[in-house]
Order: structure tokens, then C-alpha cells, then sequence
């Protein structure tokens, strides 16, 4: 499973500005989350669906978070590794 492959997937929705997938926890526990900030108002389970019509259901995000904007590296890409330590942290509120 690529996780870019979902994040393109992710990206075509009209509402979607920006998007990344990353992975929760580990082993059996692990899930996928799908982290994005829109142009338009859309519900994630709009989006969950739209994605669930395009790849195999183990490759659906369980869990959606939208952010106002998606943190950025210093070179302007999705910092991946910032929006897993905000989703850990949630995990241990």
C-alpha cells in the first residue's frame, strides 16, 4: 500500500487544497489518517467515499482531520513527520 497513492486520490477532489495520508500507532492497531485542508465545505465522509470509489478498502482512511493549513518543511512540502507527532499527541490526550 502507497500512501501517496491515496493522497493523489485525495487530491482530485475538487475541495480538497491540500492532502497528506499518514499512518497511527503500530502493528494491529495501526490506522491510516487522512489529514487535508479545503477550498470548498465537503464533509469527511464525502471524501471518505470518494476515495472508497477509487482503491481497495484497507487503503481507506479510518480517521480524518482537517486542518485550517497543513504544516510545510522548509521546502514547501507536507511536513509528514509534524502531522504524526499531532496525531500522536491527540492519541495520548
Amino acid at each position: 500500500m502507497e500512501l501517496d497513492e491515496i493522497e493523489a486520490v485525495l487530491s482530485r477532489h475538487p475541495a480538497v487544497t491540500r492532502c497528506a495520508v499518514t499512518v497511527s500507532g503500530d502493528g494491529e492497531r495501526s490506522q491510516l489518517v487522512a489529514h487535508y485542508n479545503l477550498r470548498a465545505p465537503v464533509t469527511p465522509e464525502e471524501l471518505q467515499h470518494a476515495v472508497r470509489a477509487a482503491v481497495p478498502p484497507a487503503m481507506v482512511p479510518r480517521r480524518w482531520r482537517e486542518w485550517e493549513a497543513l504544516p510545510l518543511t522548509a521546502n514547501g512540502k507536507v511536513d509528514h513527520r509534524s502531522l504524526r507527532a499531532a496525531v500522536s499527541e491527540e492519541e495520548t490526550r
